[in-house]
């Protein structure tokens, strides 16, 4: 199902065989999300963690409350740091971490809601920042992912609306990085910047083009990997008003 007004507009860019497609579809029409989320249960299969830590903390008070969740499943040799403060129905974290693996955090407040998870094979560099208080959230996060598997996803969730960034690749020598703010209250949003390869494939400018519609835009590429194998990356930034895309919702960031 084509939106109206809809249109395909093709980039061509210097690094050889790669092809950078931006396409306005419908919601269902989004087939790259499900290469993106099963990245997830194919990474874990590769990435024997050495150690796995989840944790859930909340706080409540006069003006509301909120709640946090995180689950960190790395490999070895890597490293975390998670500083929280919570009370009086406020909530603030700030996450670093390095190695590969898997991370996932989520925080509410009221309505308001992020999610976010990223996961590599090889390499993974993050750190993100949360704020929630009062029925609303705001969020920040920046990711570098490397090796032959990564993927990265953000759902910000409001009373009106649910958007959501996800982002991945396949296949040696892979590279992506990533930085996204989110916010989340009566409306959810999210904008940043993601590249693949040196390649930009998401702006401000496509990620606010769909805000207020039930929107996405699938940009997908191929390119020749180390082992001379065509491989492929993408990014989808979608948005639904009213119910929510349930192909998009990670109900939690225990979620597999």
């Amino acid at each position: 199902m084509r939106r109206e007004g809809a249109c395909d507009q093709k980039l061509y860019i210097k690094q050889p065989i790669i092809l950078i497609t931006d396409e306005w579809e419908s919601m269902q029409g989004v087939d790259l999300m499900k290469f993106l989320l099963a990245l997830v249960a194919i990474l874990m299969m590769f990435v024997a963690p050495a150690c796995a830590i989840s944790v859930t903390a909340s706080t409540a008070g006069s003006a509301g409350g909120a709640t946090a969740h995180s689950t960190y499943s790395l490999g070895k040799d890597a490293s975390l740091v998670s500083d929280m403060a919570l009370g009086g129905g406020a909530l603030s974290r700030q996450s670093v971490a390095t190695g590969p693996g898997m991370i996932a955090e989520g925080v509410s407040s009221g309505s308001g809601s992020v999610i976010r998870r990223v996961a590599a094979d090889s390499a993974l560099s993050y750190a993100a920042s949360d704020d929630a208080s009062g029925g609303a959230v705001a969020s920040g996060m920046q990711a570098s992912l490397s090796g032959s598997i990564g993927m990265f996803s953000t759902v910000s969730s409001g009373v009106e609306n649910e958007m959501s960034v996800a982002g991945g690749f396949v296949g040696e020598g892979g590279d992506m990085s990533v930085s996204l703010t989110s916010v989340a209250a009566d409306q959810a949003m999210t904008t940043g910047q993601a590249s693949a390869l040196g390649t930009q494939c998401l702006n401000e400018e496509l990620a606010q083009g769909i805000i207020g519609q039930d929107a996405a835009v699938s940009v997908h590429a191929l390119y020749v990997a180390d082992d001379n194998k065509i491989e492929e990356f993408g990014v989808v930034p979608q948005n639904a008003k009213g119910e929510p895309a349930q192909s998009l919702r990670l109900q939690s960031p225990h979620t597999s």
